[in-house]
């Protein structure tokens, strides 16, 4: 297998501060791709140890490599400064956040690579992914590295590692060993002994050609690294002030796809023992994200027994966030506010007040009691309209108002953190939504707070599972489908998200706009073109969920002027305006400009 690497390293963007262990990680990662008999012609570093490093020179280095039609593997490792703009990463290059533009858009470049032409992609970021802090951060926006190809007959598989759950930092630590102040990165540093075959546990042997090897695969570093990870910490007396938990998203095959190779009598020493950790951590917590799949595994197949509560594993560790994901779930389950209005269609809105509103395409608003938003003039041959409303916390929101149904939004702290869509009990949805109301809650509030705690992916059986459910819910449940689409976007399940879309197109008459994004298929904003089977209506006009806004530009959305801006936009899981954005989009809506 022909495989490339390329490299990035920025140590200074901006003026933020200087990241000391960047370049000892590119050099240590270009040297294991050399012991790997990468040809050094097949390796390209962009480092800022040599000179500034820009947008326009990430994206030749991957094109000269993408255009080699012999490469079958490409691995892109990043050490520098991240940031996490609407639950989406960006890296930051030498002229960012100063200059937006000066940065890779992850989510959108992962788009990309599905389309090229190099069977797997690899992508290793290690960099913090955290929220923006300034206000030039905010504006980041950032550019693809890869060419904008035309799908091809099968999606490249791409795998993406992270040195830290979205929102947290990634370390780097001194090394005393060392006579100079020589500083790595506790991510890399570990990454890197797993690739090198010193952890013995993430290894599988094969035989190739005649010849028997080890090698690392994808979902092995997966499952490997939090752990690791956490034992180094422990290791260098790091875990009373430093907390990292690598996370991934990996759709390449388990048993054919691998990212290291050694010849056996090569492989490299077994683990070292690891030093005694904090009371309590004799052995490694579940990751989050293993909790949140098997609390959704639970709430959408009764057959799963739903996971402990306490959120420990048998060693009486705690697992991270566990405690806080479990109160989101249950406080985004509870049920509120009054289930029908007499006009079908309508908002109920929790944390905040709605002080105006008003509806595309000439659609009634009547603002009853604080945060109730009743809807006129929809039925069932219109059966949707995006609905502006500002709220009394400043913000304003477009949502789309559904003939049927009561939409219930909750606000936390200034922000959208749930979008849920439910029959009123005046439809005849009514019934057989109640006959499961427990069961779809629970799925959907399980979904919302993984999203909400930028807990990405599922594994393969949990994402089939809750493709199923949402398949038996006969369209009883819309908003489900957003949160379950991101999922199966990181699993390259597009046929999964474009069947959830046709079915609530012919179900409901409408599509949410997201499940159309993430096929490709966005409409650009304004009245659809004449159909024999009537117009393919998606509603509102942009990505509903905030991450969906990376990926506008990768799969070559319209959007519409009143809301490109991303300075109009505030961080949010779900899309929020800025309070002066009201007048702008209210202008669109009346001039008939969206739907």
């Amino acid at each position: 297998m022909e495989r490339a690497v390329l490299l990035i390293g920025v140590k200074q963007s901006g003026n933020l501060p200087e990241l000391r262990a960047v370049h000892d990680g590119i050099q240590r990662t270009r040297a294991w791709a050399l012991g790997q008999g990468i040809p050094d012609t097949s390796i390209k570093v962009l480092s800022d140890e040599v000179d500034t490093v820009h947008a326009h020179q990430v994206f030749k280095a991957a094109k000269e490599l993408a255009q080699r039609d012999t490469v079958e593997q490409l691995i892109v490792y990043f050490a520098g400064h991240g940031v996490n703009n609407g639950y989406s990463e960006y890296w930051l290059l030498s002229d960012a956040p100063d200059n937006p533009n000066d940065a890779i858009n992850l989510a959108g470049s992962v788009v990309l690579a599905e389309r090229g032409g190099i069977p797997h992609v690899v992508m290793v970021s290690d960099a913090c992914r955290t929220r923006p802090d300034s206000i030039s951060a905010l504006g980041i926006t950032g550019s693809e590295m890869f060419l904008n190809q035309a799908p091809g007959a099968a999606a490249a598989k791409v795998d993406v590692f992270y040195a830290c759950r979205l929102g947290d930092p990634a370390h780097e630590f001194g090394d005393p060993d060392e006579a100079a102040a020589v500083f790595k990165s506790i991510y890399t540093e570990v990454l890197l002994e797993a690739l090198a075959g010193q952890h013995p546990g993430l290894l599988q042997q094969v035989i190739e050609g005649g010849e028997t090897y080890n090698v690392v695969r994808p979902w092995s570093l997966e499952e490997g690294l939090p752990p690791l990870v956490r034992d180094r910490i422990i290791a260098e007396d790091l875990w009373r002030k430093v907390s990292q938990t690598p996370e991934a998203r990996v759709t390449s095959n388990p048993f054919k796809a691998w990212v290291a190779r050694h010849r056996v009598d090569e492989s490299g020493p077994a683990d070292p023992a690891v030093p005694p950790g904090p009371p309590g951590a004799s052995s490694p917590a579940p990751s989050l994200r293993s909790v949140v799949s098997d609390a959704l595994h639970s709430a959408v197949d009764p057959s799963v027994d739903a996971p402990s509560r306490g959120f420990v594993d048998d060693g009486g560790v705690a697992v991270e966030g566990g405690e806080e994901f479990a109160s989101a779930v249950e406080s985004l389950s509870d049920d509120f506010g009054p289930h029908h209005y007499e006009s079908g269609a309508g908002f109920k809105i929790r944390g905040a007040s709605v002080v105006k509103a008003v509806g595309a395409g000439g659609v009634r608003t009547e603002l009853l009691e604080p945060g109730l938003v009743r809807i006129w003039d929809l039925h069932q041959d219109r059966s949707g309209a995006s609905v502006l409303m500002r709220l009394s916390t400043g913000p304003c929101i477009v949502l789309p108002a559904l003939f049927g149904f009561m939409c219930a939004a909750t606000v936390e702290d200034g922000r959208l953190v749930d979008v849920a869509y439910e029959p009123m009990d005046t439809r005849g949805r009514w019934g057989d939504f109640m006959a499961r109301a427990e069961e779809i809650r629970r799925a959907r509030s399980t979904l919302a707070a993984a999203a909400r705690m930028g807990v990405g992916g599922m594994s393969r059986d949990v994402a089939m599972a809750t493709a199923h459910h949402l398949q038996s819910l006969k369209g009883l449940d819309p908003s489900s489908a957003l949160y379950a689409a991101y999922a199966f976007r990181d699993l390259g399940e597009e046929t999964l998200i474009r069947g959830m879309g046709d079915f609530q197109f012919d179900d409901l008459g409408v599509v949410l706009y997201d499940l159309e994004l993430l096929t490709g298929r966005a409409p650009p904003p304004g009245p659809p073109p004449a159909s024999p089977n009537g117009p393919r209506i998606a509603l509102p006009f942009f990505p509903m969920l905030s991450r969906g806004w990376a990926l506008t530009n990768a799969f070559g959305a319209v959007i519409h002027p009143a809301v490109a801006n991303p300075s109009s936009r505030i961080p949010s899981l779900w899309t929020m305006f800025t309070p002066d954005t009201y007048a702008v989009i209210e202008a669109a809506m009346l001039g008939g400009d969206v739907l």
